[in-house]
């Protein structure tokens, strides 16, 4: 998973968790502002926070609660109960969709329904209650939501504006199997200005087989045109799976509605009456051959009419669709039955109609895809879902009457409770409900209708609702949050950085302690003459050696970090940047997984920032002039992480200009960096790393991105201050390379330990390039300084000794060799006379203290197995 979507994972946990605890804490204290202000601050963070990511579903929901609470903290909106519990609904919804991103990645696009559903339970929550804190009279406007999937049955599609032959082709489709669903599609006005295109979203809509558009309104005067105003339909007939249409409309679910169509809506004849239905012979002589299932026969009739008739007329097409209903469904011999009497009248069939009555015997049943009609319900024998409904209409008509509306509220009641009886055949308690509602209506208030529905209903619905029902009844969507449920612990937990550093602390003094027992072992056979013991000492070392090394691994695992997060601030830089100075650059990133210690990784942060902003500034030419040059006018600038040998490496390349080592050589004697002889002396790779010197500056005016001469300095500076070494490689005209190379941690320190007059010291294994022993014939001195030929390249030499204001020579082996620790500096190579070589530790690095630590020529101390106190050598600063 990305690390910045396991991080929103995190942090929305987190979040998630406050809103639960405010709005627990706001049922104490409701008028509290402060709590108030926290909950929206937290819904507000966790909003934002989602549109980073491609995340509909969460970031709908989210910004109806944000837009809850922003009314409730500026008191549009009383805060209540059932604005808690809405608003917990919708944020255990968004703990489920956590979860789901967790172990899926992503969100399933079957969250859809559900999310509409509670965006706009929770914005249902903001017009009513400011209708009611405002006092404004009229109905309230209601909110439909358009979902996809709802049923047909009671819609009228446009089809007949189809071409025929475009319906013929959809009507193929769908009896070879494939779904048709008829999309309407009505993008809010202001779609332009959320960043929507609808044409294009339209015309993306897969599986299309005819699209139209029309206009919500009559088009205004070129003048009054608003074209940032969409008042733009959109038709669509499409093939697509649902899944497909679904997921494409996932962004604005609540402007579309897909609407299954059978194949059979499809056959609508269309053309010239022609003087009107005179073909009764025909109809007669058709149905005859149906009926007795001479099909081969009704085509040879139907054939020889569309051979003498006009195609344009109205019995054409008829008989052409006629023709293919006989093709690809001979056993529907319903719907060919209607085609042929449809011919009487030259009336297209109302298929919906027949669809909307039910009879099994007339209409044939893709048509409407209703279930067998049930027997008539025994009246006591009542199913779940008449109770259902018969709940929902008691208790609108328990809400009170001083409303102006509660006409239209009976009206409803009754027309739905009217259809449901008729639905379960209790029509002998129809009057009795019309004789009700006159009275309702008369008297303007719900009462008399209640009281019938409850004495209707005694026995089948209690006055107390039970359990079932209720359950069956709630509208609102639940997402876990019941108490008995299972609770399910966080899979991670926030530690403070401090408890981790001290654990880390503890872990290196252990590896230091534990080369303790290698000394032990030691003292006990070479001392004491007890060699098993020695060898049992040395047994335990090795297991706890093994434990030491896992837990150091462990913890430190624990404080790595991937570079991606000083990466991705890069791509914003490189692009504002570029746009400022009038560039056009390429940013690559490479291997932003590699991992190192968080010091580390932050360590890098500022360096890395001020040699892509040189790289910017002076690396990369304009675009002319890289034109000019045969160079592509977009410049590109290489950011690389990798991990190799327990450091981390990172590369900066640009293909810029490159550095000019004269050009550096002149502005170094100008500014004093250099003496003349020094200038004439120094070679190009010397004179390219004067850009690491202070106060130089190739820039010739001070900007806000150059010119002051701190850059490089400071980049040095800050890697060598994690152990970390730099290197600098350029050719004029084609580009410059920096390399960094880090530590992947600074918790414990590999040194070498060096023996010189009779101490031991520490050099850092992050510069030791070597260790050689030279003859004493092989050394040379040039102009007092000692150096030696290895492997074709002059090292200087220097005495550790003298170094170290200690005027005593290194000591030889018995072949007369001096023993030599090659390290690296700068990019050089310096060989130190030394009297031996030991081995290589690991410490825990303390920097000096006190007085102590004015001496710059060490940079630290360590306490090493045996007690003994190492001084670890800075020798940068001694050389």
């Amino acid at each position: 998973m990305n690390p910045l979507l396991e991080q929103f994972i995190s942090e929305s946990r987190e979040s998630l968790q406050g809103i639960a605890e405010k709005l627990m804490q706001l049922e104490k204290e409701p008028k509290s502002n402060v709590l108030m202000t926290e909950l929206f601050r937290f819904v507000h963070t966790l909003k934002g926070n989602s549109g980073l990511f491609d995340l509909p579903e969460l970031t709908r929901v989210l910004h109806a609660g944000e837009d809850l609470m922003d009314a409730v903290r500026n008191g549009k909106v009383a805060y209540s109960p059932n604005l808690a519990d809405r608003l917990l609904d919708a944020m255990d919804f968004v703990g489920v969709l956590c979860d789901e991103i967790e172990t899926q990645g992503n969100t399933d696009v079957k969250h859809v329904k559900n999310s509409v559903h509670l965006a706009e339970g929770l914005r249902q929550l903001i017009v009513v209650k400011m209708v009611h804190a405002e006092g404004v009279s009229g109905t309230v406007a209601e909110v439909v939501p358009i979902l996809p999937g709802d049923d047909t049955s009671s819609i009228q599609l446009p089809l007949a504006d189809l071409p025929e032959e475009t319906r013929m082709r959809a009507y193929r489709a769908s009896v070879t199997g494939e779904p048709l669903y008829w999309i309407a599609y009505s993008p809010v006005e202001e779609c332009f200005f959320q960043g929507d295109d609808p044409f294009y979203q339209a015309r993306q809509t897969p599986g299309i087989l005819w699209g139209g558009i029309t206009a919500r309104t009559s088009w205004p005067t070129l003048a009054e045109l608003d074209p940032y105003c969409c008042v733009l339909d959109f038709s669509i007939l499409s093939k697509a799976p649902l899944e497909d249409l679904q997921e494409h409309y996932r962004y604005v679910p609540d402007q579309v509605q897909i609407t299954p169509v059978p194949s059979q809506y499809l056959i609508l004849p269309h053309g010239d009456p022609n003087g009107g239905p005179v073909y009764e012979d025909f109809v007669a002589d058709a149905l005859g051959l149906l009926q007795t299932g001479n099909l081969e026969g009704l085509i040879r009739a139907s054939r020889s009419m569309l051979e003498l008739s006009n195609p344009d007329l109205w019995l054409s097409a008829a008989l052409r669709w006629l023709l293919l209903v006989t093709e690809l469904e001979p056993d529907n011999a319903v719907v060919s039955q209607q085609i042929i009497i449809s011919l009487r009248t030259l009336t297209p069939t109302a298929w919906h109609e027949l669809a909307r009555a039910g009879d099994g015997t007339s209409v044939p049943a893709p048509i409407t895809n209703r279930k067998p009609q049930a027997p008539k319900s025994e009246p006591t024998q009542l199913s779940p879902e008449v109770k259902a409904i018969i709940v929902a209409q008691r208790e609108i008509l328990s809400m009170p009457d001083n409303v102006t509306w509660v006409a239209g509220r009976i009206k409803s009641v009754a027309a739905s409770l009217s259809a449901c009886l008729q639905a379960i055949g209790w029509d002998e308690i129809l009057p009795g409900l019309e004789a009700e509602l006159q009275t309702a209506l008369a008297q303007g208030s719900s009462a008399p209708l209640l009281l019938w529905l409850n004495s209707q209903f005694k026995h089948e619905l209690p006055a107390g609702k039970s359990a079932d029902i209720e359950q069956q009844t709630d509208p609102d969507i639940k997402y876990g949050r019941r108490s008995d449920d299972a609770f399910v612990g966080p899979k991670s937990i926030k530690v403070d950085q401090t408890k981790i550093d001290r654990l880390m602390s503890l872990i290196g003094e252990m590896v230091v302690a534990k080369n303790a027992l290698p000394y032990l072992a030691g003292r006990a056979e070479t001392v004491f003459g007890v060699r098993d013991l020695s060898r049992e000492i040395k047994s335990q070392y090795a297991v706890i050696n093994r434990i030491a090394e896992e837990m150091q691994d462990s913890i430190m695992q624990v404080r790595m970090m991937p570079v991606s997060f000083v990466f991705q601030r890069f791509p914003r830089l490189v692009r504002d940047t570029a746009n400022k100075l009038g560039k056009e650059v390429n940013l690559i990133l490479e291997g932003e997984e590699t991992e190192a210690d968080k010091n580390v990784i932050e360590s890098l942060g500022d360096p890395l920032m001020h040699i892509v902003r040189n790289s910017l500034d002076h690396g990369i030419e304009m675009p002319e002039m890289r034109r000019s040059l045969g160079k592509p006018a977009a410049g590109t600038i290489l950011i690389r992480a990798t991990q190799e040998a327990g450091r981390v490496d990172i590369e900066i390349r640009d293909d810029g200009k490159g550095i000019d080592p004269d050009v550096i050589k002149r502005m170094a004697y100008e500014k004093g960096i250099i003496d003349s002889e020094q200038l004439e002396r120094i070679s190009d790779q010397d004179a390219v790393n004067l850009v690491f010197a202070a106060g130089f500056s190739t820039a010739e005016a001070v900007s806000d991105l150059s010119g002051r001469g701190v850059g490089m300095d400071v980049v040095r500076t800050a890697i060598e201050k994690v152990n970390g070494t730099i290197n600098l490689e350029s050719e004029k005209g084609k580009g410059t390379r920096i390399r960094l190379s880090l530590p992947l941690s600074m918790a414990v320190t590999n040194v070498m330990i060096v023996e010189s007059n009779n101490q031991i010291f520490g050099v850092p294994m992050g510069i030791v390039v070597e260790t050689v022993r030279i003859s004493k014939a092989d050394i040379r001195t040039i102009k007092k300084t000692q150096a030696t030929v290895l492997r074709g390249r002059i090292i200087p030499l220097k005495s550790l000794n003298l170094l170290l204001g200690q005027h005593v020579p290194p000591k030889a082996n018995d072949e007369d060799e001096l023993a030599v620790l090659i390290v690296s500096l700068g990019g050089e190579s310096v060989g130190i006379f030394v009297d031996d070589f030991r081995e290589t530790v690991d410490i825990i690095l303390k920097p000096m203290t006190g007085v102590l630590a004015g001496i710059t020529a060490y940079s630290g101390s360590a306490l090493l197995g045996d007690g003994s106190v190492l001084m670890v050598l800075d020798m940068k600063e001694i050389i």
